[in-house]
């Protein structure tokens, strides 16, 4: 809670509650000291919008997990891109196998589907594999800042009908 502290030139400071005790300088230079917590209660309270600078907005709890999370997801979908479009299979033209080699592969092609794995399934079912795991990490990254993204929209919301009580008033 802000309260505004008279100086003797006419001038209010701001101050606030976690400031009782202790001394401040206006403007004028003169040295005010805060009164105490019991004395806050003869002082004015602040318009909120008195104290903080016109279109200035405090970055709070919401602000920043909303720009972690979007840095993330920013974070996420780059890689993901990078993957995807950075990604090349083995390319088939370019194996070379020995002549027996060649002729199991031409066997096994001719036995159809019902066939153990032919030699240059292997390399590609590696690489598919690298490349699904690092999508599933740039998957993850973008998840991750959705949730973060999603929790700053919850945080620091007041449940509506719901204020804190005013100091002022009677209980």
């Amino acid at each position: 809670m802000t309260y505004l502290l008279p100086c003797g030139c006419g001038k209010n400071i701001p101050v606030e509650v976690g400031q009782a005790g202790e001394r401040v300088r206006c403007a004028c230079g003169t040295e005010l000291e805060v009164p105490t917590m019991l004395g806050f209660s003869r002082l004015e309270r602040a318009k909120t919008d008195s104290v903080k600078a016109p279109g200035a907005a405090a970055w709070g709890a919401r602000h920043r997990f909303l720009l972690l999370g979007s840095t993330i997801i920013a974070l996420g979908l780059v890689l993901a891109g990078l993957f995807f479009w950075r990604w090349r299979p083995p390319a088939y033209e370019q194996l070379d196998y020995p002549p027996l080699v060649a002729l199991d592969l031409w066997n096994a092609l001719r036995r159809g589907v019902d066939h153990p794995e032919f030699p240059f399934e292997g390399p590609y079912d590696h690489a598919l594999g690298v490349y699904r795991q690092w999508m599933s990490v740039a998957a993850a990254v973008t998840l991750i800042g959705l949730t973060m993204v999603a929790a700053s929209l919850l945080v620091g919301r007041r449940r509506p009908g719901r204020r804190p009580p005013d100091p002022g008033s009677p209980p």
